[in-house]
């Protein structure tokens, strides 16, 4: 069982370390659009916004980063 809960620590860290940059710890393209892919997926809010299920998505091009 320890074995287990080991392997599935690691699974875990894994696909952590796959999403984020190793540089600036931020998600990287594919958790940015996977995240994304979800949002559009909700079901539509009331036009009335008060319910706070509304989203913003701002796009930084980091070409030659450094």
């Amino acid at each position: 069982a320890e074995v287990e809960r080991e392997q599935e620590r690691l699974a875990r860290r894994l696909k952590s370390q796959a999403r984020t940059d190793a540089l600036t710890h931020m998600p990287n393209r594919e958790a940015v659009l996977e995240q994304l892919q979800q949002l559009l997926a909700r079901p539509a809010a009331p036009d009335d916004g008060a319910d706070g299920r509304g989203f913003a998505l701002l796009f930084m091009n980091c070409d030659r980063f450094r």
